[in-house]
């Protein structure tokens, strides 16, 4: 397939990585961290957006999320019922959240970006992932794979994307996609087997 007109496509976590990062935040971690780090990697969330969101943003039993994006305009997003369960739990466990805000740090104030690149870093770590992820590549993660199972449409409506080019970047990484493509294909053949005819 022909790649976007792009210097460097978006770097996603491999399967064996993502397995690593996943069963870490779901074993070891806190309902805080487990919560920001899944929106992004199994919500799609961008590391903004999450800092962003209130309490009355997240309804569990709907197993929705309204997302704040540019603009200031809402965007109804559904998650897994495994993360619902996870945000419940969250909103049981922090009953009284200061500052109406979903996510605070130890000190009670709202977490911002770069308090989700450190959490990151150090999960990444911890994980044993020897290799830097950034919040964003949790984004591409879920997005590259979304892309790969479900195609381009639903891929944009679950990332919010306004324009369809920044979605068809992802339908360009996986080449699992293609190969089984190229197996159909009428001249995938063993050129040692006869097939009887002469």
């Amino acid at each position: 397939p022909r790649l976007p007109a792009r210097h460097k496509l978006p770097e996603y976590l491999r399967p064996d990585e993502l397995t690593m990062f996943i069963d870490h935040v779901v074993g070891d971690c806190p309902l805080l961290d487990q919560s920001v780090l899944l929106l992004m990697c199994n919500a799609g969330l961008r590391p903004r957006e999450v800092t962003l969101l209130r309490p009355r943003d997240v309804n569990p039993l709907r197993r929705i999320v309204a997302v704040t994006v540019k603009g200031g305009w809402k965007r109804l997003l559904p998650i897994s019922s495994a993360l619902a369960e996870i945000l419940e739990e969250y909103l049981q466990e922090y009953a009284i959240l200061p500052n109406d805000t979903l996510f605070s740090n130890e000190w009670d104030r709202p977490i911002d970006v770069r308090w989700i690149e450190r959490l990151t870093r150090r999960i990444v770590k911890e994980s044993g992932i020897r290799r830097k992820i950034t919040p964003r590549m949790l984004r591409h993660t879920f997005a590259t794979y979304m892309a790969d199972r479900n195609g381009k449409q639903i891929t944009r409506a679950f990332l919010g994307h306004s324009n369809s080019k920044s979605t068809d970047t992802y339908m360009h990484i996986i080449p699992g996609k293609y190969r089984r493509y190229m197996n159909m294909h009428p001249f995938q053949t063993d050129p040692g087997i006869s097939d009887g005819k002469e």
